[in-house]
């Protein structure tokens, strides 16, 4: 199942900013201790208990609303073609295809198309960026030992 958010209208944005700060705020201070949060709803003073990861995942989309972007959510065993996984990832498709060849990230055919599962592609990104982050590090301390002109401010 995928649910796409119809593009986000002014009257969205106008309301999404009036409660966006308040949410982060809510957000992070939810995301340091783990918990749940208990929120009151208006029309009926009903209480719905909601987990962390959930409210951090609502901040992010009021926060986008209030800049007047939508967004795509998409289940994590939902599973892609080549050509999709290649637009996430920001590369080409013949290049994600030699990826799932040499074995980089798991993947199935049904027929002849290859099919892969949106956790797994999201597993792949990041550990390229941790590794992206690992090899910079090291290249700058490198830099700074040989007196290339880097500091760590």
């Amino acid at each position: 199942m995928e649910a796409l958010l119809e593009k986000t209208t002014r009257e969205d944005q106008r309301v999404a900013r009036i409660s966006v700060d308040k949410l982060k705020k809510a957000s992070q201070k939810l995301s340091q201790r783990g918990k749940t949060i208990e929120i009151t709803l208006e029309y009926n003073h009903e209480s719905l208990r909601l987990p962390s990861k959930a409210i951090n995942l609502l901040s992010a989309i009021v926060s986008n609303m209030a800049a007047g972007k939508s967004m795509a959510l998409i289940l994590s065993d939902t599973t892609v073609g080549t050509q999709e996984a290649a637009d996430y990832l920001e590369v080409s498709r013949p290049y994600v295809v030699r990826l799932l060849e040499k074995g980089e990230i798991p993947f199935s055919k049904v027929g002849t198309h290859r099919r892969i599962k949106v956790s797994d592609l999201v597993g792949y990104q990041k550990k390229m960026k941790a590794t992206r982050r690992k090899q910079l590090s090291f290249l700058a301390k490198q830099a700074q030992e040989l007196n290339l002109g880097y500091s760590n401010e």
